[in-house]
């Protein structure tokens, strides 16, 4: 319980203890010095929440306060009456003046709560304030204003005794329209609520009883006072803030209390009758009448309210209705029809063809080179760059055609129908073309990319969605392997290479469940002392009935599905398991080995838990572990540089692979999240012009950024003494020495220097 929600249950509990105690004390200064007090703590009480909470606005505080004290004053008036037999006509007159002029202050400032917390004007609310204040002024005109026109009453008393309750009805009016705004409702809302309940009942009852015995009971003023402390309490509470906190949605607040202040409300009239005949009184029968048939009105308007509410609750669920179903079905960042219902209006597609005879093809767009515009220029440029691919495919196609974003920078559009293939290919042509156009983003400027487009067409009966978009996703492909920026359509050859892959991918699986892979390590050396620093691990494959199949045969099959993260997983735990059962003098010299994973593997998660879990289970140190990945992998994906940082954390080393084979730049060497650099072979070349000097810029930029340099390919003793001159630190190739089985290891290792 916060400070301020203390002491307004402090102040409401002493204030409702010192009204009972008013009941106690005897006629005269004390009782007046308690009522004036407890009047005061009402306004105190508004005045010091003001201060403490700072509601905003502040205004319908400040008139509550104004109104509690014009009350204080009509109190004062009222005890002054008592003691003072010559003026007290006019001092109660004076006091009646001050507590009228206090009901519309009240009015106003729980009015202005309401607007204040509302987001429009409720006329239901409004309504619903009117019904219930009908229903209060048939009661009090039954109770009061017709004994007060049956009696010999003065002028300004039937003044007083009419403004009571037209006060009491206008407060009520603005209480219900805050009841039903929207907004918070707390602690504060319901003391306030109470405090208005006990002023409403505490008239109503003193002016039936005053009009009839002319005198004003003691106990009834309790609940005056009751009113004042529950009005300094509410103010004081913390959440009297939220009574003036805008809403942030304007819904109706329609609760059960409201509803059965409305049916009681509306049974007022019959409820009259009904007791008259009962208590054989005179049957007032026009004054009923006119009051059942404002309420009657005001129920057919607030009906009226009702059915519109309803019927635009109606259109907005549909509208809602029809925003989730196309949101459902559409790509939001496109705005392209998305995956599940592009596939669903491919299979139509196929559907209307199979019916018709005609032909329906489908391409497969797959962007070049968004990744790096991405990671370059940022999400928001990769954004802005796929809204306005989708805008040029859209262009492309005509009506009845349809494109879809699968996601990433991947897109279909469903040609439907097209006259041949050709004819699809020629389409596919023209998108090439128009995607290979500069795009101008908003910010950065031009870019270039470019698309690979597959295309397949329903060759046969038995083609659905999935097996179209599985063949113009293998033409894409190909596309792709084939340079880029090409079209190729899906045919015999591709469905025969396709066939043969699945084999392929299938007796791979087979061959890491069977342990038909073997690891072969090639010696990494030290330039200038000779001696071996590592091994790297080589995966062959010992297929039965084709003996030893060399990587280059089944690595890349491997790397077009998530099968490659299970082969590189193989390699590790093996090449950590050997080099730990080699001990001895690899163990003196520290002998690390290196391990190749995949760009697709270094892209998601696993492949630090696979690392860590090669670790674990054989007890190798992580320093003496070295991953080796391509500079191309690091490119493609922000995610790889992210588990490379990981894996060096480990305490693993990071080599990059054939660097110089890829995009990367001698100006990015510093940002790589690596310990060596691996120059590839093609460097070596001395058929290219400048090689040496290129060697000597690239082993110098290394050098400059803390990366230890290793060449690859070494196969004459030249390329050795060259690579010595320039600074290179270590080497590997055939000139050293070939890859080896494990169990040859220990003896090369042993017996290793070269001159």
């Amino acid at each position: 319980m916060t400070g301020g929600s203390r002491l307004s249950w402090a102040v409401l509990t002493v204030g409702l203890v010192a009204a009972g105690c008013y009941l106690l004390a005897p006629t005269g200064a004390l009782a007046d010095a308690v009522y004036a007090a407890l009047g005061l703590v009402g306004v105190l009480g508004v005045l010091g929440g003001v201060t403490l909470h700072r509601p905003a606005p502040a205004l319908p505080w400040w008139l509550m306060a104004l109104g509690l004290a014009l009350w204080v004053v009509g109190d004062t008036f009222y005890a002054y009456a008592e003691g003072t037999v010559h003026v007290a006509q006019d001092l109660a007159n004076g006091g009646d003046v001050s507590y009228l002029l206090g009901y519309p202050l009240f009015a106003v400032a729980i009015a202005q709560l309401a607007r204040a917390r509302g987001l429009r004007t409720d006329l239901a609310a409004t309504l619903d304030g009117m019904l219930l204040a009908c229903g209060l002024g048939l009661i009090c005109y039954e109770l009061l204003l017709r004994q007060a026109e049956a009696g010999s009453l003065s002028v300004w008393h039937q003044v007083v005794i009419f403004g009571y309750p037209l006060g009491d009805l206008v407060v009520l009016v603005a209480l219900v329209h805050l009841v039903a705004s929207p907004g918070g409702w707390g602690t504060s809302a319901r003391l306030l609520f109470g405090a208005v309940t006990l002023l409403i009942a505490a008239d109503l009852a003193n002016s039936v009883v005053e009009l009839r015995t002319g005198d004003s009971p003691r106990g009834l003023q309790v609940l005056w006072l009751a009113s004042y402390v529950l009005w300094g309490s509410a103010a004081l509470h913390p959440t009297m803030t939220r009574l003036t906190a805008p809403a942030e949605h304007a819904e109706e607040r329609f609760g059960r209390l409201r509803l059965v202040a409305l049916v009681l409300a509306v049974l007022v009239a019959p409820a009259t009758l009904a007791t008259q005949a009962a208590l054989h009184t005179r049957v007032d029968v026009w004054g009923v009448v006119i009051g059942a048939a404002l309420m009657f009105s005001l129920v057919v308007v607030r009906m009226y309210v009702a059915l519109n509410e309803v019927s635009r609750s109606e259109a907005a669920r549909t509208r809602l209705q029809l925003q989730l179903a196309h949101e459902a079905n559409h790509d939001f960042l496109t705005g392209l029809v998305n995956r599940p219902q592009g596939l669903r209006m491919v299979a139509n597609a196929l559907h209307r063809g199979r019916r018709s005879g005609a032909t329906v093809a489908l391409l497969f767009v797959d962007l070049d080179g968004f990744k790096r515009v991405n990671d370059v220029r940022g999400h928001a440029a990769g954004d802005e760059l796929l809204q306005l691919v989708a805008r040029r495919l859209e262009a492309q196609v005509r009506a009845g055609d349809v494109v879809a974003r699968l996601g990433g920078d991947e897109f279909i559009v469903l040609l439907d129908p097209v006259d041949d293939p050709p004819a699809a290919m020629r389409a596919a042509r023209r998108v090439v073309s128009d995607l290979a156009e500069p795009f101008e983003l908003t910010h950065g400027g031009p870019v270039t990319i470019g698309a690979s487009v597959g295309v397949a067409v329903n060759a046969g009966l038995g083609t659905d969605a999935d097996t179209l978009l599985h063949h113009a996703d293998l033409a894409a492909y190909r596309a792709k392997s084939s340079g880029k920026g090409r079209a190729d359509l899906y045919d015999l050859a591709l469905r025969k290479a396709a066939s043969e892959q699945a084999a392929l991918e299938g007796a791979i699986r087979q061959g890491i469940d069977n342990e038909e892979l073997r690891a072969f390590y090639q010696p990494i050396v030290g330039v200038q002392n000779g001696r071996v620093l590592g091994y790297e691990a080589l995966v062959r494959w010992e297929r039965p009935g084709h003996g030893i199949v060399s990587p280059a045969e089944f690595v890349a099959v491997a790397e077009q599905s998530d099968l490659i993260c299970d082969l590189d997983t193989w390699v590790l735990q093996r090449a950590c398991t050997d080099v730990v059962s080699w001990n001895g003098d690899l163990d003196r010299d520290q002998v690390y080995v290196s391990v190749n994973i995949s760009a697709r593997h270094l892209a998601r998660s696993r492949v630090t838990t696979d690392i860590e879990a090669a670790l674990a289970a054989t007890g190798l140190p992580a320093d003496r572990l070295v991953v080796e990945v391509t500079e191309t992998a690091l490119a493609d994906e922000l995610s790889s540089v992210q588990h490379l940082h990981r894996l060096r954390e480990l305490g693993v080393k990071i080599a990059i692979d054939d660097f110089g084979t890829g995009y990367s730049s001698l100006s990015r060497l510093q940002e790589m999240p690596a310990d060596l650099l691996k120059i590839d072979r093609s460097f070596l070349d001395d058929n290219r012009r400048g090689w040496r000097e290129v060697l000597r810029l690239t082993v110098g930029a290394a050098h400059a950024v803390g990366l230890r340099t290793i060449a690859e390919g070494v196969e004459h003793p030249e390329q050795l003494a060259t690579l010595r001159r320039l600074g290179c630190d270590a080497v590997q190739g055939y000139h050293l020495a070939r890859p080896m089985p494990a169990g040859a290891v220990p003896a090369f290792h042993r017996a290793s220097l070269i001159g």
